[in-house]
């Protein structure tokens, strides 16, 4: 009996699974001794089986999916796609070539003579920024795109004389904001790619002396490093996050949790790691020589190693990356001398190798790539046997980034040469940033990924209600910003403190939609009295809401970043370039050899044809003919060719009352009259046409065409000499002298040309 309430509650249960239709699954467990802790797993297990089943069954998609058809598919896809990018380079290639202008037709004055003058002179040739000032648009039109450095831009393009449809800066990290104005002015659109956790305009470790300027409002471009932190003040960005130069995964991993995040999207080599892969590890017992800061035996290793590289991986490029300008200089000194007695590997140091070797300091190397880097430290233990924690650049605020440009140059193998090991550096004795990544860096080329984890840190202090608020903070941060997380010391905290620079002084609170937000118990306390009992007390105050955050994170982030800006009162400022050009125009004539243009010959109507398929009846449709193939048509020349069929050998007053009367009624016939001249309504704009089958006196060629024709000159000249215009024009219409007369006429046409042109002096140039 005292199993009776177990034994009804069994029962109840029992029921219940039984409706189910759950009994059959217990009864096979009970059979199979099916352990009861797992009869519910196996249970839920089976039952998403035969639901996945379900679903596959009922999906036609599903259904039918196949291996071998998927696998032709995307066979398929991947040879159309990789022919599509050779399908468009040629497309971009054709619609280009087609764009140069042809020498066929060289107005004398032009952009297109000054250009072919000045290639063919020996002696004498402009400057380069002069001839561009004047044939700018055209040397455009025949490279449209131009590879200069920022202070070329300057150098050799005069204000106004070029413009671009879209600037890019590359390596923007290291271009000062002043450099890059004279680039920006000149394009509708910006483009600047850069890594702010590399290297920083050349003159970084410049002394400066500040002027003190108590005015707020003035601001400076210098407040910003490079043009690349002035524009992630105000621009939307875009992180590049797939990381490929690196082959082996350990090549990039320690700058991947130092400086990114670990967000970078990295690849896994199929071969495991080993020596010559990944970042290996060389001590020396070498001294610092800190009157020529150098450590001679470690340079000495170093050279050893060049050559060992070229017995062990001769088709691998190589580079030498030294922390100094003076080990740099030791080692090459070195080497020279071991080059001049071992001539068989001189083929190795050939400069016209695609990667060529090379040995360089921290403050040149970004930019560079080779398969395998060695990386002279240097620094070590003295005379002494002090070592002073002191690393040059490594030392100074920003120092760690030359760290991380270095670290991260090698596609295959970093050897890392040092005559410290990471226990000699004490942190204690150096705030430095860069020290402190030195020591993990040298750790972690020793002890491998076991380093990473060990130097991995969380503060006590951090707190955060969401990760919403954590991804806020980190961006603010990032962007240079001095943030603290639940300020307060009560149960009301706020999400996120900005703080006023150098200073323990907050200046905006920053509430993120999370559980403070929430915790509110009502609407007036959540949305307006918290606010203005912040305000009263000294604070600026900025919401976001989670949703948007979330939805349109790029336009959220550029609002917070201007309420930062503007809670701080930074002020905006501006910018100038620096290096040669890279690229030289071609010659013209090689270019313009492909290009052929010459305007269409006049097509003269088969009057004779015309006048027994529409005369006598029709008349006015006899003369539509006629402009169908002739249209825009003089009738004075008209009139001079169909004269006979009003029984006269010339154009009389008889003659024109006649046809007046004849065209009684044109404008159904869709025909206009316009000063002496036939049109047909609605068609497309008049082209000039050249001489052809009937000769055309000046004025009997419609005013539309001769613009038309002036301005396909204008457009394979770019800009042209009035008189040489004029007279290029008048060639094309079969008149080798050019009156005054003609002068006028032209100086009429040239007038429609107001929206197309502009004149300045005898100068005429497309707009």
């Amino acid at each position: 009996m005292d199993m009776m309430e177990n034994w009804c509650h069994f029962r109840s249960l029992l029921s219940r699974l039984n409706k189910q239709s759950v009994v059959p699954f217990i009864n096979t467990a009970i059979t199979h001794n099916i352990e009861p802790q797992y009869i519910a797993a196996a249970f839920e297990k089976q039952f998403y089986y035969q639901w996945i089943d379900y679903i596959i069954s009922k999906t036609p998609v599903l259904s039918t999916f196949n291996r071998i058809s998927q696998d032709k598919a995307i066979h398929t896809f991947v040879e159309k796609d990789t022919e599509q990018f050779e399908i468009n380079k040629a497309k971009i290639r054709a619609e280009l070539s087609s764009m140069r202008p042809s020498i066929d037709m060289i107005a004398p004055g032009s952009a297109l003579a000054t250009l072919l003058r000045e290639g063919e002179k020996k002696r004498k040739q402009k400057s380069i920024r002069s001839l561009l000032s004047e044939t700018g648009e055209l040397v455009q039109r025949i490279k449209p795109c131009f590879l200069m450095s920022p202070l070329s831009v300057s150098t050799f393009l005069a204000a106004g004389a070029v413009h671009f449809d879209v600037v890019v800066f590359d390596e923007a990290s290291q271009i000062f904001p002043q450099d890059a104005i004279g680039a920006i002015y000149r394009a509708n659109q910006l483009i600047v790619v850069g890594d702010s956790k590399q290297m920083p305009p050349s003159n970084f470790f410049n002394a400066t002396i500040e002027a003190e300027d108590n005015d707020e409002e003035t601001g400076d471009v210098t407040d910003f490093e490079s043009i690349l932190d002035w524009c992630s003040t105000s621009m939307q960005q875009l992180r590049l996050r797939w990381h490929y130069r690196s082959r082996y995964e350990q090549l990039i991993t320690f700058s991947n949790k130092n400086f990114y995040d670990n967000d970078l999207i990295t690849f896994p080599s199929s071969k495991a790691d080993k020596p010559g892969v990944g970042v290996d590890y060389f001590h020396v017992d070498g001294v610092f020589d800190r009157k020529s800061h150098t450590n001679r035996k470690e340079a000495e290793y170093v050279v050893d190693l060049i050559y060992q590289n070229i017995e062990k991986y001769p088709n691998r490029s190589l580079g030498v990356v030294a922390f100094s300008v003076a080990q740099q200089d030791l080692i090459d000194k070195l080497l020279s001398k071991r080059r001049q007695s071992t001539p068989e590997k001189e083929f190795f140091f050939k400069s016209s190798e695609k990667e060529p070797f090379f040995i360089k300091n921290l403050e040149t190397v970004q930019g560079d790539e080779r398969d395998t880097i060695i990386f002279s430290v240097a620094y070590g233990i003295d005379a002494q046997g002090r070592l002073l924690h002191n690393f040059g650049p490594l030392n100074r605020a920003g120092g760690e980034r030359r760290l991380n440009v270095a670290v991260t140059r090698a596609k295959c193998n970093v050897q890392l040469v040092s005559s410290m090991h990471y226990t000699d550096i004490d942190l204690k004795r150096t705030s430095a940033e860069g020290a402190k990544l030195l020591r993990e860096y040298l750790d972690f080329a020793e002890n491998g990924n076991i380093a990473l984890e060990r130097a991995i840190q969380v503060s006590a202090f951090e707190q955060f209600d969401s990760d919403f608020e954590l991804e806020v903070c980190e961006f603010l941060r990032a962007n240079g910003f001095s943030v603290d997380t639940q300020v307060g010391c009560s149960g009301f905290r706020i999400d996120l403190g900005l703080k006023i620079p150098d200073s323990s002084d907050y200046v905006l609170a920053i509430e993120c939609d999370g559980a403070t937000y929430h915790s509110s118990k009502n609407a007036r306390d959540r949305d307006r009295l918290r606010q203005e009992i912040l305000e009263r007390m000294g604070w600026k105050f900025y919401r976001i809401w989670s949703t948007d955050w979330f939805r349109n994170q790029a336009v959220e982030k550029q609002c917070l970043l201007e309420a930062a800006n503007n809670a701080l009162q930074f002020s905006s400022s501006v910018v100038t370039p620096q290096q040669e050009p890279k690229d030289e125009v071609e010659s013209f004539e090689e270019v313009a050899a492909t290009q052929h243009f010459e305007f269409p010959p006049y097509k003269a109507a088969d009057i004779n044809k015309l006048s027994r398929q529409f005369l006598p009846r029709d008349f006015k449709g006899f003369v539509k003919a006629i402009l169908e193939v002739e249209a825009p048509l003089s009738e004075e020349l008209l009139l001079k060719r169909i004269v006979g069929l009003f029984g006269r050998e010339k154009v009389t007053s008889v003659v024109q009352r006649s046809f007046e009367q004849q065209m009684y009624g044109y404008q159904r016939y869709d025909i206009v009259r316009r000063n002496g001249f036939l049109y047909l309504a609605n068609a497309e704009q008049p082209s000039f046409r050249g001489v052809g089958d009937i000769a055309r006196d000046i004025k009997q060629i419609a005013p539309e065409e001769l613009a038309a024709g002036m301005l396909e000159i204008l457009k394979q000249n770019m800009t042209a000499d009035k008189n040489g215009l004029y007279r290029t024009l008048a060639q094309q219409c079969g008149i080798n002298r050019v009156g005054k007369a003609i002068n006028e006429q032209f100086d009429s046409v040239l007038r429609l040309l107001s929206d197309d042109v502009y004149i300045d002096g005898e100068q005429v140039m497309l707009k």
